[in-house]
């Protein structure tokens, strides 16, 4: 095992490594790769248009860019609390191809096929071909284009917040990058300068996806010594970060106080530093804490029914590797058939696939551990493969800090455990077979399992988000514009929208309370304020005080409407009652219903609805 094959970002690495993949192994894992891209289409097809959720974040990921796109400054015009990379990528397609959803998704397309390629180069180096398709066919149903029962947003196609999803993607970018700065025998600096400016584009995304990288590329300069060779390629590197910083920072300088811009551009750095939002009960419960011994005992038992089903096909492999190539792939098949009925006697329901990825972190701990120790064994020459690998799984790692005691394969971990599943996949399909050995296929009962359980996780979670897609029977928005939505809180938006257009003019400003930007998005009515969002993060973030002075010192809005939105797992239920109390009094002083849909919105006991308030 400790002669797994070598990076292909290694000068001289390939196929004369003592345990480069044979043959078979790279046919196998061929015919993996071009099946997950032939799937690639298939789901794109079956889930057009159904991604979003039709209230909750993807709102603010629309009317933000087409907000830039009308000369709104951001941070200025626009309160932002993320850093400013993506909404001023997404403004400049805007731009091009005009403001629409079907804009934004066909942009998200070609990022996801740009991220699986990165993806699968990266899994192919740290482990081989086998994992590297296999990590294709989980990815693209569950991670890219996956829909779980509730909220939409948690997929590559339309994700909650882009920060995330392009921010992946720029760190495997840098880590891509840094692996050829810090090779063996390279002494330019053109590959430390691309490192660095990566990781400042990085930096203007989400503060945890940079803290990751931030550590993943510190760890490879630090073990390959690179930092040693020649003072001006760390140098380069650090000039590379902090351009892009510096550029975003002058930019911003332009259109408002250097203040301001310097705070906009640290992005969630600055909200982490000065607010108490991201320690509340909301991000208690997604790291874990607050229910922290029952999530230690699921930890345990997921790593216990990971045992149960690899470790018998490992022990076959095991018995079997001095058989006939024939004998040993029948015995595969039946580990993999064995997989395949404990997932079918399970009846599992749809959140126990989300929940099977708990111990994940452990799995990188334990990665990092053995391929570290690994590279420190090796001649100078020879740990560039093996400090790869560790750098991989520290990576992995760090990306699962935020939600640490509670990983999941949805949720924030639709892109926070991507490479925590493709590290198990590189762990089980390819680290350990290739430990066992054999001729011809390596490990192939051990293969077969890992790969039925890929089969089944991805399986299981598309049936899910089918099922999802399925139920999404209302169309709401027009045009370029138009998606689908559930039968309730998608007729309550299109109503509403419609109530808008009709009683509006386009120029009048409206004012949705406490989450409902889609609809002055579908109608193109700006909110009065720079404020788009007024639920509890945000409260907290900019202080109720200073949006509601925005509020009184901007002309009175044309109209307001309140959508009713439950805010329980923040510890507030309803705003106006236990959060956002001065707001909701400065609106009944001013505003009466004229128009309703469903239950009355923001009062106990309602299920969903929505209202339109005149002035008084």
């Amino acid at each position: 095992m400790s002669e797994a094959i070598a990076s292909t970002d290694e000068p001289g690495a390939g196929t004369s490594a003592p345990d480069a993949p044979t043959p078979l192994e790279r046919r196998v894992g061929r015919a993996l790769t071009l099946l997950a891209w032939a799937l690639l289409p298939y789901c794109l097809w079956q889930g057009w248009g159904a991604w979003n959720d039709v209230l909750v974040d993807f709102g603010r990921e629309l009317y933000v860019p087409w907000r830039l796109t009308e000369g709104d400054v951001l941070y200025r015009d626009v309160a932002y609390f993320n850093g400013p990379l993506s909404p001023h990528w997404n403004a400049l397609w805007f731009s091009v191809l005009g403001p629409s959803l079907r804009t934004l998704t066909i942009v998200n397309a070609v990022l996801l096929a740009l991220f699986g390629a990165l993806l699968h180069r990266r899994v192919a180096s740290a482990g081989g071909p086998i994992a590297a398709g296999a990590t294709l066919l989980l990815f693209f149903p569950l991670f890219a284009c996956g829909h779980f029962p509730g909220i939409g947003n948690y997929n590559f196609l339309a994700p909650y917040s882009h920060e995330m999803t392009h921010g992946l993607l720029l760190a495997l970018l840098a880590f891509s990058a840094t692996l050829r700065a810090t090779a063996h025998g390279y002494r330019g600096w053109g590959w430390p300068l691309a490192s660095g400016v990566l990781c400042g584009l990085c930096f203007l995304t989400k503060a945890e996806i940079t803290l990751a990288l931030g550590g993943a590329v510190g760890y490879l300069w630090l073990a390959r010594g690179a930092w040693r060779d020649d003072w001006q390629r760390p140098l380069a590197l650090v000039l590379g970060a902090l351009a892009p910083v510096a550029l975003a920072c002058a930019l911003l300088s332009m259109a408002m106080p250097f203040d301001d811009a310097l705070r906009g551009t640290l992005g969630t750095w600055s909200g982490i530093l000065s607010s108490d939002a991201t320690r509340g009960v909301y991000y208690a419960t997604y790291m874990g804490l607050d229910r922290a011994s029952e999530n230690l005992t699921a930890i345990v038992q997921n790593l216990g029914w990971l045992l149960l089903l690899f470790a018998p096909a490992a022990v076959l492999d095991r018995l079997t590797r001095t058989r006939p190539l024939g004998q040993r792939l029948g015995a595969a098949a039946l580990a993999a058939a064995a997989v395949g009925g404990a997932f079918a006697a399970r009846d599992w329901d749809p959140f126990v696939w989300m929940l099977s990825a708990q111990s994940l972190p452990v799995v990188a701990l334990l990665a990092f551990g053995l391929a570290a120790a690994l590279a420190l064994r090796a001649a100078p020459v020879d740990r560039g493969p093996w400090t790869e690998r560790a750098g991989f799984a520290f990576l992995a790692g760090l990306l699962m800090l935020k939600i640490l005691l509670a990983v999941l394969l949805c949720h924030y971990g639709f892109v926070l455990s991507v490479l925590g599943a493709a590290l198990l996949v590189v762990v089980v399909a390819e680290w350990l077979p290739r430990a066992i050995g054999g001729d011809g296929l390596r490990g192939p009962c051990l293969r077969a399992a890992a790969l039925a359980w890929v089969l089944a996780t991805a399986f299981g979670f598309w049936s899910m988000s089918e099922q999802v897609f399925d139920s999404k029977t209302v169309v709401v928005g027009e045009g370029a514009d138009a998606f689908r939505a559930d039968a309730v809180r998608g007729e309550g938006v299109r109503q509403l929208a419609e109530q808008v257009e009709t009683r509006l003019k386009p120029e009048y400003t409206l004012l949705v309370l406490p989450e409902g930007i889609m609809v002055n998005y579908l109608t193109r009515r700006r909110t009065p304020t720079r404020h788009v969002n007024f639920m509890p993060p945000e409260l907290d973030l900019f202080g109720e005080d200073v949006i509601l002075q925005d509020l009184r010192d901007a002309p009175d809005p044309a109209a307001v409407a309140l959508v009713h939105k439950d805010t329980s797992e923040y510890g507030v239920p309803l705003f106006g009652v236990d959060y956002g109390q001065r707001i909701g009094r400065w609106v009944q002083r001013r505003f009466q219903a004229d128009w309703r849909w469903g239950d009355m919105p923001l009062t106990p006991e309602t299920r969903f609805g929505v209202a339109f308030f005149g002035h008084k």
